[in-house]
């Protein structure tokens, strides 16, 4: 894993704890969290202070499982929303 995240270009990854393998990223990598509106700042702060490109896509929670914690659950992606942050990077 710090293998691949190291010569990423971009990741993109959904709120969790998986997003803190970042730290293995170079500089200026481009991070896409994906979330639901209810995700704390973690990961972002994480991310900006490691000085990556971060970009956040807030998405629709469909369904909770049973996990106290109001950033589980499934979401739904805006493919539409991401193709355009993607193709806003250079």
């Amino acid at each position: 894993e710090v293998k691949l995240f190291n010569s990423a270009k971009i990741v993109i990854g959904v709120h969790g704890a998986a997003l803190t393998n970042v730290i293995f990223c170079q500089n200026k990598t481009h991070i896409i969290e994906l979330k639901n509106n209810k995700s704390d700042y973690l990961y972002e702060n994480i991310i900006k202070k490691s000085k990556l490109n971060y970009y956040s896509l807030v998405s629709k929670k469909i369904t909770s499982n049973s996990s106290s914690r109001p950033c589980d659950g499934l979401i739904e992606v805006n493919l539409l929303k991401l193709s355009k942050i993607l193709s806003n990077i250079k």
